[in-house]
Protein backbone atom coordinates (compact mmCIF):
# COMPACT_ATOMS: atom_id res chain seq x y z
CA UNK A 1 0.00 0.00 0.00
CA UNK A 2 1.41 3.39 -0.94
CA UNK A 3 0.83 6.76 0.64
CA UNK A 4 -0.87 9.11 -1.84
CA UNK A 5 -0.22 12.79 -1.22
CA UNK A 6 -2.86 15.39 -1.84
CA UNK A 7 -0.72 18.03 -3.56
CA UNK A 8 -3.14 20.76 -2.51
CA UNK A 9 -2.18 20.06 1.14
CA UNK A 10 1.55 20.53 0.56
CA UNK A 11 2.99 23.66 2.12
CA UNK A 12 4.19 26.41 -0.16
CA UNK A 13 7.93 26.86 -0.52
CA UNK A 14 7.52 30.18 1.26
CA UNK A 15 6.35 28.19 4.32
CA UNK A 16 9.64 26.26 4.41
CA UNK A 17 12.34 28.83 3.59
CA UNK A 18 14.42 30.14 6.50
CA UNK A 19 13.40 27.20 8.71
CA UNK A 20 16.09 25.08 10.31
CA UNK A 21 16.49 21.66 8.71
CA UNK A 22 14.77 20.04 11.71
CA UNK A 23 11.84 22.48 11.49
CA UNK A 24 11.47 21.89 7.75
CA UNK A 25 11.52 18.10 8.23
CA UNK A 26 8.89 18.38 10.96
CA UNK A 27 6.70 20.58 8.73
CA UNK A 28 6.88 17.98 5.93
CA UNK A 29 6.76 14.85 8.10
CA UNK A 30 3.04 14.21 7.58
CA UNK A 31 3.68 13.66 3.88
CA UNK A 32 5.88 10.59 4.27
CA UNK A 33 9.64 10.12 4.06
CA UNK A 34 11.38 13.44 3.68
CA UNK A 35 14.93 13.87 2.45
CA UNK A 36 16.47 17.31 2.70
CA UNK A 37 19.87 17.60 1.10
CA UNK A 38 21.90 20.76 1.55
CA UNK A 39 25.15 21.92 0.08
CA UNK A 40 27.52 22.74 1.54
CA UNK A 41 27.04 20.35 4.45
CA UNK A 42 27.36 23.07 7.08
CA UNK A 43 24.13 24.80 5.95
CA UNK A 44 21.66 24.75 8.85
CA UNK A 45 18.61 26.48 7.35
CA UNK A 46 16.59 26.29 4.16
CA UNK A 47 17.80 29.17 1.95
CA UNK A 48 15.52 32.18 1.62
CA UNK A 49 16.28 32.65 -2.10
CA UNK A 50 13.85 30.64 -4.22
CA UNK A 51 16.50 30.03 -6.88
CA UNK A 52 18.47 28.03 -4.31
CA UNK A 53 15.65 25.65 -3.35
CA UNK A 54 14.28 22.75 -5.36
CA UNK A 55 11.35 20.60 -4.31
CA UNK A 56 11.10 17.12 -5.82
CA UNK A 57 8.24 14.73 -5.20
CA UNK A 58 9.07 11.09 -5.73
CA UNK A 59 6.58 8.53 -6.96
CA UNK A 60 4.76 6.71 -4.14
CA UNK A 61 6.57 3.61 -2.97
CA UNK A 62 4.76 0.53 -1.70
CA UNK A 63 5.07 0.11 2.04
CA UNK A 64 6.80 -2.95 3.42
CA UNK A 65 4.60 -5.89 4.42
CA UNK A 66 4.55 -6.54 8.18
Amino acid sequence: MSHVIDASRLPELSDIVALTLAEARARLDDFGDVAIDVWPDWVTKIPTRADRVTLNLAAPQPSAAP
